[in-house]
């Protein structure tokens, strides 16, 4: 990709559901607090059919591992009339879930006069109990079913595109945005969450590998608390030459990753180092004059590997050339220098990123001077997976509607149509338009509800500006463009050309009247990462 003069950062990020590790750990991402409703008492709502304004909103991000989603907790809940109360989770694409709908509403009234309590945690999960027929006052605490109404109460699925799921069918995006609303539909009650959180099972794409000649002076393998110029965790001791040897994450969980190679040990003892540097940089695997290794069984995403390439006993004196398979840096030198006391990027290592869709990374080591020399390697997946998400929060335009992204096809840089952005639940019949940038942000526009979701500089996408389809007054308004078709179109577009791996950060928006927001509402954000 071309950079503009503007300086930016290019951060790739994306995500989509993961194929699985062999073992998983647990995860719990949290937000708060919040007032219900976000303003006012509450109402002004048409039961299923037109949503409560003020709702109260608050997000989480999943991390980049995440395989499920097991529970929502929520505590500090507060509220003197459950009854008049609905949680709706809100998935990074736009999907709606209930979570609990009124308790006791059957459809006409208030339904239960009971309160949440703020001393009582409140749990759901797929497992929890229903919560009773007849509610105690307050709430008791436990974990609950979610709850999608009762009789003439039972939320009518997909009204409004909210849907009664439960929690196991709700979409799982690695990295990505969840939003919980809640909305009041009964003016007179008010209450607060202290907090929310998300609990699932989250697997970690990520390894350190230490290539250890354990007959050497120098045998062992750093502690899980070394980082050394990545991420701590438990190291791989690999020994020089492997064959398919299995590779445990930073957790010391099993993973469907390998490592294969072909190399000679050599171990030296180096004055200057000591600890966990002297076990990962004093005993090396020497590839002279050339030689590879390839991790296989690597789920695909977009990866930051680093490659130490340093020689203990020769620091100035031999140099290292490494090139990662697709790797943007391409053929980098390594060595050069004796040790600092710390780590320095071009002489104890190199790092560089690449995008994995095959299955495997290869690294290719061979002697630029003297002899070559691989101390060890880090590999961490940064974006889940290549497949596009959302994040940020949508702005709720005066007419109640929550505009969002979307998108269809896949992002190659090899074709010039067939990936499709849209923004989608907009106002009917509005002017609008949509932009990229090279960065996500949350930045508030103006003094009403809308956000900007990616950062300076920015480039639109419709120019001329376009209009929302749909029906005036209705939230069922939609505007579309084929990224691919308009970068063909358009050569030299901002950014351009891209290569697989590049990120964009897109958003929408339409024209709403009386919105502080300078008269527009804003979507959510949509992460694009280019694939080959």
């Amino acid at each position: 990709m071309k950079l503009p003069s503007i300086p930016f950062s290019v951060l790739a990020a994306s995500f989509a559901v993961l194929a699985p590790f062999a073992s998983a750990q647990t995860y719990s991402v949290s937000n708060g607090p919040m007032a219900i409703p976000a303003s006012g008492t509450g109402g002004g709502g048409i039961w299923a059919t037109a949503l409560p304004p003020n709702s109260s909103a608050s997000s989480v991000t999943l991390p980049s591992g995440a395989a499920t989603i097991a529970s929502l907790t929520f505590t500090g809940l507060a509220h003197s009339w459950v009854g008049d109360v609905h949680f709706v989770l809100e998935d990074p694409n736009g999907g709606k879930h209930n979570v609990i709908t009124r308790l006791g509403f059957t459809g006409t009234g208030a339904g239960s006069s009971s309160d949440f309590n703020a001393a009582n945690t409140i749990t759901i999960s797929d497992a929890g109990a229903p919560f009773p027929g007849t509610l105690p006052n307050p709430i008791a605490a436990g974990t609950y079913a979610p709850h999608f109404g009762t009789a003439g109460g039972l939320w009518p699925t997909g009204n409004l595109g909210i849907t009664n799921d439960p929690l196991s069918a709700i979409p799982v995006v690695p990295g990505g945005t969840y939003t919980l609303r809640v909305y009041d539909w009964v003016s007179g009650d008010v209450g607060a969450l202290a907090s929310w959180s998300i609990q699932g099972a989250e697997v970690v794409a990520a390894c350190n590998i230490d290539f250890d000649d354990a007959s050497g002076s120098a045998a062992g393998v750093p502690s899980p608390a070394y980082a050394g110029a990545g991420v701590a965790g438990v190291w791989n001791a690999i020994s020089p030459s492997p064959s398919n040897a299995p590779l445990v994450d930073l957790s010391g969980f099993a993973t469907s990753m390998t490592i294969s190679g072909l190399a000679g040990p050599f171990t030296f003892d180096n004055a200057g180092t000591s600890g966990d540097d002297a076990a990962l940089l004093d005993d090396v695997a020497d590839p002279s004059p050339s030689s590879s290794y390839t991790i296989n069984g690597v789920p695909s995403g977009t990866y930051e590997v680093i490659v130490y390439a340093w020689a203990p006993d020769n620091r100035t004196g031999f140099l290292t050339d490494v090139t990662i398979s697709g790797g943007v840096a391409g053929t980098q030198t390594c060595g050069g220098a004796t040790w600092s006391g710390s780590h320095v990027e071009g002489v104890t290592f190199v790092r560089d990123t690449t995008v994995v869709t095959g299955g495997s990374i290869t690294i290719a080591v061979a002697t630029n001077t003297g002899f070559a020399s691989v101390n060890g390697l880090q590999l961490r997946r940064t974006s889940g997976s290549i497949d596009p998400s959302t994040y940020c929060v949508s702005a709720l335009s005066v007419n109640g509607c929550t505009p969002v992204m979307s998108f269809s096809g896949t992002p190659s840089v090899a074709a010039s149509s067939g990936f499709t952005v849209a923004m989608i639940n907009a106002d009917g019949l509005r002017t609008g338009g949509m932009f990229y940038g090279f960065g996500p942000a949350s930045i508030p526009f103006g003094s009403g509800s809308a956000t900007l979701c990616t950062t300076a500089p920015r480039k639109r996408l419709l120019n001329p500006l376009g209009a929302t389809s749909g029906t005036t007054g209705a939230c069922d308004g939609a505007l579309s463009v084929d990224l691919l078709a308009f970068i063909a179109a358009n050569p030299s577009t901002l950014g351009a050309p891209f290569v697989a791996g590049d990120t964009l950060y897109l958003q929408g928006w339409n024209r709403d009247n009386g919105n502080g927001s300078k008269n527009i509402a804003t979507s959510n954000g949509l992460r694009v990462t280019f694939q080959p």
